[in-house]
């Protein structure tokens, strides 16, 4: 396999995330629970996690009851996505 699919495939799996980050949004958005929304959140738990302390501290700081975490997970997935397709393009130039 060669370097190319390899941080296509890592990329790829970023993009599900963000799509999956996306879809839970929108389905807490009408309070919707049901099966889907359980596995969905299960699948993007580990990854959203860390931006719940700093969505938990901006709304203590603000006072606005909105729960950015999902938007902060998705800017953090964009900016890791750029930085990986960088480390890509850093290993080209030494090879």
């Amino acid at each position: 396999m060669t370097l190319y699919r390899v941080f296509q495939a890592v990329s790829v799996f970023m993009s599900v995330l963000r799509i999956a980050i996306l879809l839970y949004w929108f389905l807490t958005l009408f309070n919707a629970r049901n099966a889907l929304v359980d596995w969905v959140e299960t699948f993007i738990q580990p990854f959203i996690s860390p931006f719940r302390r700093l969505s938990l501290w901006l709304i203590a700081r603000t006072g606005v009851r909105l729960d950015f975490t999902c938007f902060f997970a998705l800017i953090g997935l964009s900016v890791l996505n750029r930085l990986w397709w960088l480390l890509y393009a850093f290993f080209r130039t030494i090879r």
